[in-house]
């Protein structure tokens, strides 16, 4: 074995300096930079001689344990092609990415078989094998057909060619996928078990992207959903089919968020916007007090108006005494008398009548009568309003509130609560202590029959709400209705691997069908078609604006200040008047007005 690489050192080092081969090794990898290698003997050879040859740059080697120092341009050296797939899993395999591999020694049977079964080693970069045992001809795989062709390599020169990258000649990719609510929905599957039908605004987005781009595609379905991510990195689930290069693209109403940031997963251009919102207890209608009609003025306005009465009384009988004047025939020698008199005014009850020579009197039961009108005006239109419009239990919004009035949060899925919520805010922490598990959606369905002290998450979209989990008894969600305020907003979008070739050609087409209206189309037919079976998909939107009972407002003494300050213009005109005619010494005229 020994002899023979002493032989192929021979053949390596002319071959090196042969213009042709040593272009496509060094040139045509854009300053070849990293070298991986199996440590063989034939890796150091090679090694060594590229580092004799005057011509070629600067290069980094790395063996299998240690791969770093990002660059774009890759040779990888095996003593045997089965090494190979160990030394590809430990470089970058982006679209950017160039990897010329030099394999010593192989079998025609196993060289021709790991080009027909091998090709998705590669990611999604470019990549020419070439061994030893045949320095002319070689295997070449570009973009966009992703598989391997023969090239002559004393003519080929490896040149890109971005004409045609988003029409991708009928080339098949792995979709990842899952059942979520309107963004993806996978009917059962036939005979040939295979999706009888697709549906939802994502599925249906990606079908008319393929065609445009030439693409056709496979579906493959998870039972883990978006997956687990451990030690910073995606491994099972859909994002897991991406980060590990199961899957080319995954949908399922993924959210841009932190916890894809370097996890080996990109998001393409978002679509839609998602709101994340709570379904919380119906606020519950109030039953009338008996002493409801008094919450209509507040308690400090009830204490003026009876202030006022009797000043008002000690006025009018003052006012008698002075001038000795009969009403309906009765005098007001007594306080009683003037009291009663005053409150039969307030409560619109009878009126007196004065004659003309009760001149101060007749000013005074005038002005309290306009008193008694705007008051009793404004009492009776609050009590109408309160009547007419039932009053309901104050309803929660926020965190604060859920806490305040004792509610639980349910779930049968892991959630990422971090991206929601604040793990430094204590008001969050306390809700998050609270949260209880359970195995399965029956078993919630049987909790919120016996719990009406439950919360709900979902979303909302397009003026409409929806819930994670459709499993849940429609009747059981009459009792609920949406918060007023929205829990947090994301934008959806598609995942896919970092530096995939497809990322640039799906956002092009993303922002077509943002612009073009498309995005919206489809997005309303989905919800019209989800009305159809769930007609909560409305009903659970926020009602009509309701009274509660903190938004019904009781009236002060602040907003009621002008009717007081007419009594008492009004008051102090009478009493110029009497003082007036008391100067000049006025006749009374008996007769009635």
């Amino acid at each position: 074995e020994l002899e023979g690489f002493h032989k192929f050192w021979t053949i390596i080092r002319w071959l090196l300096h042969q213009r042709k081969f040593r272009w496509i090794v060094l040139h045509g990898l854009y300053q070849l930079k990293q070298v991986t290698d199996d440590n063989s003997i034939f890796a150091n050879i090679i090694l060594k001689t590229l580092h004799n040859v005057h011509q070629s740059p600067a290069l980094f080697t790395a063996n299998i344990q240690e791969v770093q120092n990002r660059c774009h341009s890759h040779l990888v050296l095996a003593k045997k092609l089965d090494k190979l797939p160990s030394l590809l899993v430990q470089i970058p395999r982006w679209a950017a990415d160039r990897i010329l591999c030099l394999i010593y020694k192989t079998t025609d049977n196993e060289f021709h078989r790991f080009l027909k079964d091998g090709t998705t080693k590669f990611g999604d970069a470019e990549a020419i094998i070439v061994t030893t045992q045949n320095l002319t001809n070689a295997y070449r795989m570009v973009q966009p057909i992703r598989r391997f062709h023969k090239i002559d390599m004393n003519q080929s020169f490896w040149e890109r060619n971005y004409d045609g990258i988003y029409k991708f000649s009928g080339r098949e990719i792995v979709v990842s996928t899952t059942n979520f609510s309107i963004y993806t929905r996978i009917w059962p599957s036939n005979d040939s078990s295979r999706p009888a039908e697709l549906g939802g605004i994502e599925l249906n987005l990606f079908q008319d992207m393929t065609k445009r781009m030439n693409l056709t595609y496979k579906l493959r379905l998870s039972m883990e959903g978006i997956g687990v991510k451990e030690n910073g990195r995606w491994k099972t689930g859909i994002l897991g089919d991406i980060a590990e290069q199961r899957a080319d693209v995954a949908i399922r109403g993924l959210w841009v968020s932190m916890d894809k940031v370097n996890s080996g997963i990109v998001m393409s251009s978002s679509f839609r916007a998602i709101k994340l919102m709570f379904l919380v207890p119906r606020p519950k209608r109030l039953m009338g007090h008996w002493y409801g009609v008094f919450e209509l003025f507040q308690k400090y306005l009830w204490s003026v108006i009876a202030i006022t009465l009797i000043v008002y009384t000690l006025i009018l009988y003052a006012t008698w005494k002075l001038t000795k004047s009969n009403i309906r025939g009765k005098n007001m020698k007594s306080l009683e008398r003037a009291f009663f008199q005053l409150y039969g005014m307030l409560v619109l009850g009878s009126w007196p009548k004065v004659n003309p020579l009760q001149t101060s009197q007749r000013h005074l039961f005038m002005w309290w009568a306009i008193f008694a009108l705007l008051i009793s005006t404004s009492f009776s239109s609050s009590l109408v309003s309160k009547l007419t419009a039932p009053t309901y239990s104050r309803s929660v919004n926020t965190i604060e509130d859920f806490l305040q009035e004792g509610l639980t949060w349910t779930l049968r899925k892991p959630f990422s609560f971090y991206i929601v919520f604040n793990n430094n805010d204590d008001t969050h922490k306390r809700w998050l202590s609270q949260i209880e598990y359970i195995n399965c959606t029956e078993e919630f369905n049987q909790i919120l029959q016996k719990d009406d002290k439950q919360v709900i998450l979902g979303y909302e979209i397009n003026d409409s709400f929806h819930l994670f989990d459709d499993a849940i008894q429609e009747d059981l969600l009459e009792k609920y209705v949406t918060t007023n305020e929205r829990l947090i907003e994301f934008f959806i979008a598609f995942a896919l691997r970092e530096g995939s070739i497809f990322n640039q050609a799906i956002n092009r087409y993303i922002r077509y069908f943002v612009e073009s209206g498309l995005v919206q189309h489809i997005t309303d037919l989905e919800i019209r078609h989800k009305a159809i079976f769930k007609q909560s998909v409305y009903k659970l939107r926020k009602p009509e604006r309701i009274i509660e009972q903190q938004d019904f407002k009781s009236l002060t003494l602040e907003e009621l200040k002008g009717i007081f300050t007419i009594l008492i213009i009004g008051y102090s005109v009478a009493f110029l008047i009497v003082l007036f005619e008391r100067l000049h010494k006025s006749k009374v005229i008996h007769t009635s007005i």
